[in-house]
């Protein structure tokens, strides 16, 4: 605001004055404007709820059971070993969750659908789903 009293005191006349406040205003009210837009568009892209996901397990190995699942894994990677262990999704998911169940030790993969836990250490991996809640 302080600029706007700047520019009226350097006016000539009063008319010029007059004018000049009001094509100060009328920038001030379009910076305004823009801010406003700007903000909205901002709000609402916040406001775009996303739908909840919850973790389902779909199969837990260990030990012997889990040998073959590592020579997978070491032979072939992780996207592999999703895609072995993923045959056990039968597309039925009880007790969701809404953390991850992995030690501080564990190996943590991800792939769009698919979250494959393992601790070679302690020989075993298993593998959760994002699912939607509800």
């Amino acid at each position: 605001m302080k600029w706007i009293s700047l520019r009226i005191i350097e006016a000539k006349t009063y008319q010029e004055a007059l004018e000049k406040a009001k094509m100060d205003a009328f920038d001030e009210t379009h910076e305004l404007c823009d801010s406003i837009v700007l903000l909205t568009d901002i709000l609402q892209k916040s406001l775009i709820v996303e739908t909840p996901k919850k973790l389902a397990s779909i199969v837990f190995m260990q030990g012997e059971e889990a040998d073959e699942l590592f020579v997978i894994l070491d032979h072939d990677g992780q996207d592999a070993a999703i895609k072995y262990l993923a045959q056990w999704d039968q597309g039925e998911y009880y007790n969701l969750t809404d953390s991850l169940n992995a030690g501080s030790n564990d190996t943590i993969y991800e792939d769009e659908n698919y979250i494959l836990v393992y601790n070679n250490t302690l020989n075993y991996i298993g593998l959760s789903k994002l699912v939607t809640d509800g």
